[in-house]
């Protein structure tokens, strides 16, 4: 984990630019503790910032990246996993990268292919690239926005940074609310992207450049989406568990460092299956974290430690534990709403919090967590209904005439009005699913929000 922040536009050449660089990435230090680097062209009108993270003591420092004839600039949040592949294809190429930072690759792959180029990175990043030659910026995420970045756009130019909390330290960037964030929040206890909490303050979605220029101006190109190849559903359980296990090893196989690691477990299967892999793929010392609530430990429910020690001692792990009383969970909560920054109303993570304080007790950099197993696997039971609803009825329902479908939609109020949300879908043509938590919906929001 580092962070990167910066300026383009007018806003990069003005009295207070120097000032504005270097508070936001105070801001940024909790990301990237070991060290800052920083560019500056005025001339160009822009400002580059990062803040970088070691994950070894010997490790390079991190530093503004350029390319052969300094036509390109960038800092980047990220490693690049398949490097070894993505260098000699770059090297057969004519390019020639210096320095032992992956994240140099992505820099090269944007000169030979443009943004396009991105599409062959296995990765995590959050890039800025100045391109002297189109005089732009680009700001990209990786496919699927594991590593964040914000940005904020006016008149003045463009603003952007790893965390909110940076942007707002920026002379330009104005704090207020963005009340249809607020009410985005309520219904899908998060803020879809790209808006935010906080107004005029937008995060890139994933899998996306964003095409900057001086006068503030924005241009959005996705340049990788989940849905550009799919594969089409079939009756064949064995090829999905055998794909599954394929994909699965070669990420984590890839992910391996060396030195000490850890890996968050829970005792599920997501958590279980991958620190079982780091430690097949030789991940030594290998640690593992588990924290609890102890009013709730030993349940039927709730047994995440049992399982937990059963899976670390069958991997040999180091493994490390804590038990939480209800109020040190309660305490905690404020603290996690600081860090996270861009709310996601999780209780997870509480324990994730804690579990990672855990490990930073034990001096790790690298921790290796797992997500959406569930979403992938239907892991919950109503998960399983909702894609049985899907195929049995609103595939057909959706074949109908459009006029049927909104008389459907002006009928059903007085037959079923619990139906009337996702029959109003129907009629305009709308998904399905939307979110598999809402927290409320739009005609309750009247009483807990006000005009």
């Amino acid at each position: 984990m580092s962070a990167i922040c910066g300026m383009f536009g007018g806003c990069a050449c003005s009295v207070s630019a120097k000032q504005d660089l270097a508070s936001m990435l105070d801001a940024l230090e909790a990301r990237g503790p070991d060290g800052l680097a920083g560019h500056t062209d005025s001339r160009q009108q822009y400002a580059l910032g990062l803040r970088s993270l070691k994950l070894a003591p010997g490790d390079p420092d991190n530093a503004v990246l350029v390319n052969e004839d300094s036509s390109l600039v960038m800092v980047c949040d990220g490693h690049v996993f398949n490097h070894q592949e993505l260098d000699s294809w770059l090297r057969a190429k004519g390019h020639a990268p210096r320095t032992p930072h992956t994240c140099e690759l992505l820099l090269h792959l944007y000169e030979q292919e443009g943004i396009d180029g991105l599409r062959r990175v296995d990765g995590q990043f959050a890039l800025a690239l100045f391109d002297s030659r189109r005089r732009e910026l680009i700001l990209a995420r990786d496919f699927l926005g594991v590593r964040p970045l914000y940005y904020s756009a006016s008149s003045a130019g463009l603003v952007f940074a790893s965390e909110i909390k940076a942007l707002l330290q920026h002379s330009e960037v104005p704090c207020a609310v963005d009340e249809i964030g607020v009410s985005h929040y309520l219904t899908f206890l998060t803020v879809p992207g790209p808006r935010t909490l906080f107004a005029g303050i937008q995060k890139l979605p994933q899998g996306t450049a964003a095409i900057c220029r001086p006068d503030g101006s924005v241009e959005l190109r996705k340049f990788w989406d989940l849905l550009d190849e799919p594969i089409a559903e079939r009756d064949d359980e064995e090829f999905y568990v055998e794909r599954a296990r394929e994909l699965h090893h070669a990420a984590v196989a890839r992910r391996k460092v060396d030195g000490p690691v850890g890996a968050l477990l829970s005792g599920g299967n997501d958590s279980s299956a991958n620190a079982a892999l780091m430690a097949q793929y030789g991940c030594q010392p290998l640690h593992t974290f588990t924290v609890g609530l102890a009013e709730l430990e030993g349940q039927a429910k709730y047994n995440d430690l049992d399982y937990a020690r059963r899976v670390a001692g069958l991997i040999h792990s180091q493994h490390h534990e804590r038990l939480l009383t209800t109020d040190e969970f309660l305490k905690t909560i404020p603290v996690t709403i600081d860090a996270m920054d861009d709310l996601v109303s999780e209780p997870s993570s509480v324990f994730l919090y804690h579990a990672l304080r855990l490990a930073k007790e034990q001096n790790l950099r690298v921790v290796i967590t797992g997500e959406a197993n569930d979403e992938l696997s239907c892991g919950h039971g109503e998960m399983i209904r909702i894609r049985e609803r899907y195929y049995q009825r609103w595939v057909p329902f959706m074949q109908k005439p459009a006029w049927l479908r909104r008389a459907a939609a002006a009928l059903v109020p007085l037959v079923s009005p619990q139906r009337r949300a996702i029959m109003q879908r129907a009629a305009a043509g709308d998904e399905y699913f939307w979110n598999f938590e809402i927290g409320w919906m739009e005609s309750e929001k009247a009483q807990i929000l006000t005009p």
